[in-house]
């Protein structure tokens, strides 16, 4: 049998701590790192998926110029595939001097496009039918 002091079994007991404290430490840096790089990906892939929605929502709002008798005239900013009726309800509705009479209010708008709605004043069909449904661009 091996013959260990009280000295030597303490130096011994504190190389074993120091080493299980060694061992311990590796083991929970090494669970952290992969913890946080984890973390790091998934913050990437919902960036990345955030970035792919707002470019969907832009693709999907176009911009038209209503004017005429609307309430509020001016630029609106509305989902693709909106209708003329869409339009002039987020305008403010029409004046009471408006004539729709000419107006498909189920004509799908496209970007860019400049909607006139005429008043009831207006001369002829024609001119109605023109101011209803010219593009600019």
């Amino acid at each position: 049998m091996i013959n260990i002091t009280k000295k030597q079994l303490i130096i011994i007991s504190s190389i074993a701590v120091i080493i299980i404290f060694i061992i311990g430490y590796y083991i929970y840096s090494m669970t952290i790192t992969n913890d946080y790089e984890e973390l790091e990906q998934s913050f990437e892939k919902e960036n990345i998926i955030q970035e792919n929605n707002n470019i969907k929502e832009a693709e999907e709002i176009i911009v038209i110029h209503i004017a005429g008798q609307i309430k509020n005239p001016g630029i609106v900013r509305i989902k693709e595939g909106a209708r003329i009726a869409d339009v002039i309800e987020q305008a403010g509705g029409l004046t009471q001097d408006a004539d729709i009479t000419t107006v498909n209010l189920a004509y799908v708008i496209e970007d860019g496009q400049k909607i006139t709605i005429p008043s009831k004043n207006s001369e002829t069909v024609e001119e109605k039918e023109y101011i209803t449904t010219r593009k600019w661009r």
